[in-house]
């Protein structure tokens, strides 16, 4: 039973994401280890480190992603060379040798570079990227209500949804509908974060 936060190595921000997998299967197939069982990677709050308190059953947490594999930051040698240099400084050095991981911090160094890379999309998408996240979008029927309560729960200052505006904590199709119309860019943020989690996933 392993949390892959756990699963750390010398290239990682602070925690183990989803490129320390393959080379922890090549440890247990030396050991002769052939089942692996991991810790929930449902997202959580951001100040949240239990596994067990996720925020939905199916959105991953953005703590496990590998921010150097995705494709709008790896494929763009400007923004790769900005992300090579903020992940030298003092400050994410420190979250790299800490011996505990810092969730809070290592999980909003990894929102910010996904926002990054979500501004890079939205400029300028790769050829068949708009395409692949259309369908990803289509394939996840659960997309829009996650993102759209994650927004809330961001623009609410991450209090419990029972203290939100009754109209929201309700779901009235009317508020729910201006809320989308309100937060429609960082509603498609929280989607393109989870279609870079489960391309590494």
């Amino acid at each position: 039973i392993l949390p892959l936060s756990a699963a750390r190595g010398r290239a990682d921000l602070g925690a183990g994401d989803f490129s320390a997998i393959v080379p922890f299967f090549d440890w247990m197939r030396a050991a002769g280890l052939s089942v692996l069982q991991l810790l929930p990677l449902n997202d959580l709050s951001p100040r949240d480190s239990c596994p067990y308190c996720g925020l939905s059953a199916f959105a991953l947490d953005p703590l496990y992603a590998d921010i150097r594999a995705v494709p709008e930051l790896a494929g763009d040698a400007r923004l790769s060379r900005a992300l090579t240099q903020s992940l030298s400084s003092p400050a994410n050095e420190r979250l790299r040798r800490s011996r505990r991981v810092r969730f809070a911090a290592v999980r909003r160094l990894k929102m910010h570079w996904l926002s990054v890379a979500y501004a890079a999309f939205e400029a300028r998408p790769a050829p068949g990227r708009a395409e692949a996240f259309a369908a990803f979008r289509r394939s996840k029927d659960w997309l829009g209500d996650y993102a759209l309560f994650r927004v809330l729960l961001e623009a609410n200052g991450g209090k419990l949804w029972t203290q939100w505006a009754a109209e929201l904590s309700s779901r009235r199709p009317e508020a729910l509908a201006r809320a989308r119309a309100k937060w429609a860019a960082r509603l498609g943020f929280y989607e393109f974060a989870q279609f870079a989690l489960f391309e590494q996933w």
